[in-house]
């Protein structure tokens, strides 16, 4: 599968650290709080929570049509404003 995120961790990294912290649990902000990236975790992949879930890998499956509730029960350790957050991530990540 293609690294959707791979040429967007750089710009991932300034956006989340310029990204205000106020707002409700569903705002952008908040939603982008839950995805971190650290040279430690899965070499820097922006992951879900610091957990090794990559945000690559929860993206793919919601942009190959795999609905909701079946990568929550595939990954139970996630709730559904991480499902949220990934999205979000990806339009920061392409500017929109």
């Amino acid at each position: 599968m293609a690294n959707f995120l791979a040429p967007y961790c750089s710009p991932l990294r300034t956006a989340l650290a310029r990204t205000p912290t106020s707002g409700s649990m569903t705002s952008k902000p908040e939603l982008l709080k839950r995805i971190t990236v650290d040279d430690r975790v899965c070499k820097g992949k922006p992951v879900i929570r610091g957990m090794r879930i990559t945000a690559q890998t929860v993206l793919e499956f919601l942009m190959a049509g795999t609905p909701e509730e079946e990568v929550l029960k595939q990954y139970p350790m996630l709730e559904r404003e991480d499902l949220r957050s990934v999205q979000a991530v990806r339009v920061v990540a392409h500017g929109q």
